[in-house]
């Protein structure tokens, strides 16, 4: 039978695994060790799970809503592509990157520009982070 389950947190098992830590609602913590590839599967899985819970805009927003705190960003080119990734950093070092193409990249700026000016500048193959 499933069971409820809270995060406890995270460490480096080893070069190549990280461990995340869960408690059930009966007090049993349990470990999971994840590859890389098997923590992008999970993260996938749990961004897609948010379809399940509505989102809030604008001001509509709360301070509950998961609402990632981000202080940085870099902006590069998809080798091989006309694609643009854009890479969100957190202050632990954590990072989440989005791939998306021309017409997304268009939107984006146009999004932006509506509540700024910044200057236009062009976004080398090796990035620009701020």
């Amino acid at each position: 039978m499933a069971e409820a389950v809270q995060p406890l947190g995270w460490k480096k098992h080893n070069a190549e695994h990280i461990d995340l830590g869960f408690k059930t609602q009966s007090g049993e913590e349990l470990r999971l060790i994840l590859s890389q590839a098997g923590l992008r599967k999970l993260a996938i899985c749990a961004i897609d799970a948010t379809a399940a819970f509505p989102m809030l805009k604008g001001q509509d927003a709360k301070r509950d809503q998961m609402l990632l705190q981000a202080n940085g960003f870099e902006l590069s080119r998809v080798i091989g592509t006309s694609d643009l990734a854009l890479t969100f950093f957190r202050e632990n070092g954590a990072h989440i990157s989005f791939r998306f193409d021309q017409a997304m990249s268009i939107r984006i700026q146009e999004s932006l520009a509506a509540g700024s000016s910044p200057p236009e500048q062009s976004i080398p193959p090796s990035g620009v982070r701020h």
